[in-house]
């Protein structure tokens, strides 16, 4: 009602911007009936998150058919917060306005990774900030001119028209300090709008974005960390992308990224086959490559698939095939990594692969740790190697390998003299260093740690797992 007196009202406005939609699970009691009639379970998430979304969808055709009741070409914004990627209600907008104010919870990744998107979707657009040090409400609060100046400077560098957000303070009163400020970067934004006017993207580099799955609402808490890690890199080498939805083509793009967490669809791998075939090449991360079981690659990559490392974390080392690689001791990687046999595949990155898990073994990269070895302790190494397969590059393909070294030995401990079970109260090492007792497992050993030496016994012990000196 509120909408259709608005619009008879105000006819020749310039818009309609509909604030805070997105899908609530609804447990009133006529949403239960209507959950009952319609055959959904209440008591189930899924089903309550069903009930969700065909409400917010009749919301959307009933409120666009109001805001444009009076006049069919009205502009109409319903925000969230976070334009989702391939969320099939953004059909519903005339165009795009991003929120993401830097300082308010959104940061400096967020607006840069949603305008590539945009960009992609032919779609006219907006950057939406606003004037505060925080976020939205905050009155007496005043961003710093150039933080205000570089958020203009990057809308426009990303192809967006600028929007600036104030409140009004309750007691009516415009804060002429509020648009001197605004000005300051308007006056920077007048400069260049000329340059700036229905740009298209010239990037051959796109993203395909992982979020999924991608056909429903979604809220700012469901921005793809995968995607914001991948964007995040290509910014800081300065290489221009794109961000494509599941449905968008791949032709125009020399390179196609595929982030960690992609679920690669029946859909997808018909168009990634198809973007190979026609010379295209695609960068892909961890499991991106994988079959929907994620048990072997859905594609040749030159390499076979072996299963999980059981170590967190990993180790990666560049080798001669990358010199450019700046740091060349191992680099750790948290999470445990995919290992593969590599066939035909070239090795640019190698990782420390592991050796026995029996109890007492401590696995530890050689070159970044010195061990002291109990002198009836077996050395044990891996020769075979057992590769990982991180990242995928066509028609290349990045595998990792290198032996790994372990030493297998049980402190005794100074009080109770004890080389295995679990450590006592009061458990003392030799060598006048601290004893410390992990309760990750039961059947931990007592687990010591030197300036000299990194001792561990249990079957859960690795990398990293006692504190040092």
């Amino acid at each position: 009602m509120q909408i259709h007196e608005v619009v008879r009202r105000w006819p020749d406005n310039d818009g309609i911007f509909l604030d805070i939609i997105g899908p609530r699970p609804d447990y009133s009691e006529g949403a239960l009936r209507e959950m009952k009639r319609t055959g959904l379970n209440p008591e189930l998430e899924a089903d309550v998150a069903t009930h969700a979304q065909r409400g917010l969808a009749r919301y959307y055709e009933r409120a666009t058919a109001a805001a444009r009741s009076t006049r069919a070409d009205t502009p109409v914004f319903h925000n969230g917060g976070h334009v989702p990627v391939g969320c099939a209600f953004n059909r519903f907008n005339s165009h795009l306005e991003l929120e993401s104010l830097p300082t308010g919870g959104w940061g400096y990744d967020h607006f840069a990774l949603s305008a590539r998107y945009a960009i992609a979707t032919d779609r006219d657009f907006l950057g939406m900030s606003g004037k505060f040090h925080t976020t939205w409400g905050e009155f007496g609060g005043f961003k710093r001119s150039a933080a205000l100046r570089y958020e203009c400077g990057a809308m426009l560098a990303y192809g967006a028209k600028c929007s600036i957000g104030d409140q009004l303070h309750p007691n009516g009163e415009m804060n002429l300090d509020t648009y001197r400020l605004i000005g300051s970067a308007y006056a920077g934004v007048a400069t260049r709008e000329p340059w700036c006017s229905a740009v298209k993207p010239v990037a051959r580099i796109a993203l395909v974005s992982a979020e999924h799955p991608q056909s429903p609402a979604r809220s700012s808490l469901t921005v793809s960390a995968a995607d914001e890690g991948v964007s995040r890199m290509l910014l800081e080498l300065h290489l221009p992308f794109v961000v494509l939805d599941e449905a968008a083509s791949w032709d125009p793009y020399d390179l196609v990224i595929l982030p960690e967490t992609t679920v690669l669809t029946a859909a997808k791998l018909r168009r990634l086959q198809r973007h190979l075939a026609s010379g295209g090449r695609v960068l892909a991360a961890g499991s991106a490559l994988l079959d929907g079981r994620g048990e072997r690659f859905a594609i040749d990559v030159g390499a076979r698939l072996l299963g999980r490392s059981t170590l967190a974390p990993d180790y990666l080392v560049a080798t001669a095939l990358t010199p450019e690689v700046p740091v060349r001791s191992p680099v750790v990687i948290h999470g445990s990594a995919f290992e593969v046999k590599p066939g035909r595949a070239r090795v640019l990155v190698e990782r420390r692969c592991r050796t026995s898990t029996a109890p007492g073994n401590t696995f530890v990269p050689t070159s970044t740790r010195r061990m002291r070895r109990a002198p009836s302790a077996p050395r044990r190494s891996c020769t075979g190697g057992s590769p990982i397969l991180p990242m995928t590059f066509f028609p290349a393909t990045v595998c990792m390998a290198s032996p790994y070294t372990a030493i297998s030995w049980r402190p005794r401990c100074a009080t109770c003299s004890g080389r295995s079970g679990r450590s006592r109260p009061g458990c003392r090492p030799t060598g006048g260093s601290t004893c410390w007792s992990s309760a990750r497992s039961a059947a931990m050993s007592c687990i010591c740690s030197t300036r000299r030496n990194h001792c561990a016994a249990g079957p859960t012990s690795a990398a990293g797992s006692s504190p040092s000196n």
